[in-house]
């Protein structure tokens, strides 16, 4: 049995299930405070927040990050 006690916990759950159900080539996201660029299975996954500008900016954010999408 799987037990997932946060909510941060069920969404990468969630996430998971669509992954596997979908298999994407590639998923864009955001609402975290780290950048990523990695695969999951056969999946792209990237995330590339600013930030809070003047507050908590993103040391890791690229400014000029672009990604080709083509299908």
């Amino acid at each position: 049995k799987f037990v997932v006690r946060s909510n941060e916990g069920k969404e990468i759950l969630r996430m998971k299930i669509k992954f596997n159900r979908a298999e994407p080539r590639l998923w864009i996201h955001g609402h975290t405070h780290d950048s990523c660029d990695y695969k999951y299975g056969e999946t792209r996954v990237v995330c590339n927040p600013f930030g809070y500008p003047g507050v908590e900016e993103n040391p890791a954010f690229i400014r000029h990050l672009v990604i080709n999408a083509a299908l």
